[in-house]
């Protein structure tokens, strides 16, 4: 049977298949060189498809402008790295443009349907990344980041523009175990292990230079929103299982230190509006309790009892009366 539509030529050492109609380099079909495969052209647009047993496939479409896998992981080592610094991001209303996605947006339309099934236990990660360090100990100082991330704004004043290096969002409508936006963790799994610096489960810092910030500027924000179970909603929580043979827990549950020092150690309430404050200072367990903490009525000047403290190495109290 004679090829009609495609038709095939050399040119200096290449095989060239283009289209019988269109003999011009510029409308290729396929093109086998010594340096290169190529197919398609400038002036054709050619589909790339492979299919293998199994409904493997990998698709090049010129008109959906995408390129699909099916069944097919992609596989990169040595040097290689995945770099979209060509790639346009332009930001608009819709959240159009996307380096990576699995589901997107913030519409319900985007999202990426997960399974769960009444069977045992199941797990997920869509993005994974298990790193072991190894080889030999570095002559100076040296850091390894899971994830690093940088965004600049030093060009042009922007006063509606937010910045966020993460956002983190879970909705939830049905009843469920556990759920945390973040949860990191730190594990010492051997004896003997030197800290030289500091081991923290999350490290910020507020840098506001040496020039003078208009606005407000916090090392950390809590916002508790909502009135449902108000009771039950605790802005922050320090839990301590800690502790060595002796019973002794943690050293300290909250440290506030610096140099210079903060004005106010615990501001309790706006002191810009000088309003909001609780509606008490401080809880301590009752009588009763087998950790009563630093409340007693023993001994105490106070018909309510007393608070211990700690002043320097010496314990010290704070009466408490019933009015």
């Amino acid at each position: 049977m004679p090829v009609t539509k495609i038709r095939s030529t050399w040119s200096s050492g290449d095989l060239i298949f283009h289209e019988s109609q269109f003999p011009s380099t510029t409308y290729n079909v396929l093109k086998v060189g010594q340096s290169a495969v190529k197919v398609g052209d400038t002036a054709q647009d050619v589909d790339f498809q492979y299919y293998g047993t199994g409904g493997i496939s990998a698709i090049i479409d010129r008109g959906d402008a995408a390129m699909t896998l099916t069944g097919i992981d992609l596989l990169m080592s040595g040097a290689a790295f995945l770099d979209f610094a060509g790639a346009t991001l332009t930001p608009d209303s819709g959240r159009t443009y996307r380096a990576i996605s699995i589901g997107y947006g913030h519409a319900a339309t985007y999202e990426k349907n997960i399974t769960m099934t009444a069977a045992a236990t199941q797990h997920l990660d869509p993005i994974a990344m298990n790193l072991n360090i190894i080889g030999a100990n570095p002559t100076d100082a040296s850091t390894i980041n899971g994830i690093f991330q940088l965004i600049t704004h030093d060009t042009t004043d922007m006063s509606y523009l937010r910045l966020k290096n993460a956002d983190w969002n879970i909705v939830i409508g049905k009843d469920m175990q556990d759920a945390y936006c973040y949860q990191g963790e730190i594990d010492f799994n051997a004896a003997g292990i030197v800290v030289g610096g500091e081991a923290a489960v999350m490290g910020l810092v507020m840098n506001a230079g040496s020039n003078a910030v208009t606005g407000n500027l916090r090392g950390l924000i809590i916002s508790m929103q909502g009135a449902g179970s108000y009771s039950t909603v605790v802005g922050l929580e320090i839990r301590t299982t800690c502790g060595d043979v002796l019973g002794h827990g943690c050293s300290e549950g909250i440290r506030i230190a610096g140099t210079p020092l903060p004005v106010v150690g615990i501001a309790m309430g706006n002191q810009t509006n000088n309003n909001e404050g609780p509606q008490y200072a401080f809880f301590f367990p009752s009588t009763g309790s087998p950790d009563t903490g630093p409340w007693s009525a023993t001994n105490a000047t106070g018909d309510a009892g007393k608070i211990a403290v700690k002043i320097g190495a010496n314990t010290k109290y704070i009466n408490v009366y019933t009015s």
